[in-house]
């Protein structure tokens, strides 16, 4: 097909993965590190033509080492798979398979695999050569369950004698990686100056992903050294969090981080309107980069190292890698994300030291909207969360967290609301062992409102936030 010849108006099209339809299927539209959008080759997607007027003629991207169909027979096979049939689950699923320290493929993707899924057509992120020399890709899996509900599952596929088969991360452990963009929101005065997007990677390790888990540490593009991880301080998370300054060395005690992040930033801006100059401090260098860094120095789906610990610092088991299956971003990027708003009653009654709600809480009602001022635009929220700390000399001085998963439906109106109860994780388990409410809003307290939700596989972050 030429360039110089194909008439995109006049020609009919066909998505038939030929022709036109084909190099529909080779490149991907994802955002610019240094805003904006590019248009990149799932051949190499770290060279890619940026989608503004001061591009001159590109060089040609990279064609991919695959013809656009070339899944075709697997997503059948896969399809029957999980209809029930065993043999066609033996051709798409390779014998080596192995992802995120599983080795069925309905275990690793239980949403994929859940009875009335229809597959979509599957998106390539990236081919690359395994170790060994195999041609693979890394692939986003895309379905719709019985409901009507949109999601997707990234994977890696190789090329063998007779096709393509699933052959899956071969991780391990059960550790994801993947970018994020956030907006933070000060509710205080004293701190609203400094309201900003920030973007860097989310690091999840639950933190029963190994026996005798204690530590892990994660190097590769983007970290200043090594970042770390260990189990958190407070109750209402089963994740490990990052520790809150940056260590020299992992931990050879038990250690836990008052941190309650996953959230390794590395690029922040401040929100318009807002004048204060935001640098981290000693006590947030371990889950920040000093200042902020050069992103395109960041390859697009790059890949790190992760390592277990127990909690002498001895290795539980090799160390292993971790690809990054959403594009590379920089804040600049939450200029053009259409943010939700929360609403006045929360701000009012729960995110001030003066409202109806500032004292002890053992549930909270959250409520906020989609309509951004001239539309109903902003994406649906998935999750919400409360992260609260208590004030001084509170007993005890624990923080306490609370999930609960949002409305999966699109509200005409707008409108939406969910019940987040304290000491509640992200899988529905209540974590308290006694009474454990959200602690009052008082001196030296603090309390976070939290909107989350997937574009892709980017996680997006909507936060709002008093400190007393």
């Amino acid at each position: 097909m030429s360039a110089t010849s194909f008439d995109p108006i006049a020609t009919a099209f066909t998505p038939n993965q030929q022709g036109a339809d084909a190099v529909i299927d080779a490149v991907e539209l994802i955002a610019a590190v240094s805003g904006g959008m590019q248009l990149v080759s799932t051949g190499n997607p770290g060279s890619g033509i940026a989608l503004n007027s001061g591009t001159s003629t590109p060089s040609p991207l990279a064609p991919p080492p695959a013809a656009a169909d070339y899944l075709q027979s697997l997503m059948s096979e896969l399809a029957q798979c999980l209809s029930g049939t065993s043999a066609s689950c033996t051709q798409a699923i390779d014998a080596s398979y192995l992802e995120n320290g599983f080795t069925s493929f309905a275990t690793a993707h239980p949403g994929l695999a859940a009875s009335g899924v229809t597959l979509g057509l599957p998106q390539t992120l990236k081919f690359f050569t395994s170790t060994n020399g195999t041609q693979e890709a890394l692939v986003e899996l895309r379905y719709t369950t019985s409901s009507g509900t949109h999601g997707a599952a990234t994977t890696v596929v190789q090329k063998t004698a007779a096709g393509w088969d699933i052959v899956g991360n071969q991780q391990p452990f059960n550790v994801t990686i993947n970018s994020f963009l956030a907006r933070r929101t000060f509710v205080d005065t004293a701190d609203q100056q400094f309201g900003r997007y920030e973007a860097g990677i989310g690091i999840n390790i639950p933190a029963n992903a190994a026996t005798n888990l204690a530590a892990a540490s994660v190097t590769g593009p983007g970290i200043n050294g090594t970042a770390y991880l260990v189990p958190r301080s407070g109750t209402g998370n089963n994740a490990l969090a990052l520790t809150s300054t940056a260590l020299a060395s992992v931990p050879t005690a038990p250690t836990t981080t008052n941190s309650n992040t996953t959230l390794y930033r590395w690029s922040w801006t401040a929100l318009p309107g807002s004048t204060g100059t935001f640098s981290p401090g000693t006590n947030s260098r371990g889950f920040y980069t000093p200042s902020p860094i050069d992103v395109t120095t960041v390859p697009q789906f790059a890949t790190y190292i992760v390592t277990f610990y127990d909690s002498t610092g001895t290795q539980i088991a090799p160390p292993f890698n971790v690809t990054n299956a959403s594009p590379t971003l920089s804040a600049s990027a939450g200029a053009g994300v259409p943010w939700q708003t929360l609403s006045s009653s929360v701000l009012n009654d729960f995110l001030n030291p003066a409202g109806a709600l500032a004292g002890t809480q053992s549930s909270v009602g959250i409520a906020w909207s989609t309509n951004t001022g001239t539309a109903n635009v902003a994406p649906l929220v998935s999750r919400v969360q409360i992260q609260t700390t208590p004030g001084t000399g509170v007993t005890p001085s624990t923080e306490v967290d609370g999930w609960a998963s949002a409305p999966a439906t699109f509200a005409a109106n707008g409108q939406y609301s969910a019940t987040v109860t304290a000491g509640v994780d992200q899988s529905g388990v209540q974590e308290c062992t006694s009474a454990c409410p959200f602690p009052a809003l008082q001196a030296g307290a603090s309390r976070l409102v939290q909107l989350s939700w997937n574009g892709g596989q980017t996680s997006f972050y909507n936060l709002f936030k008093y400190n007393d």
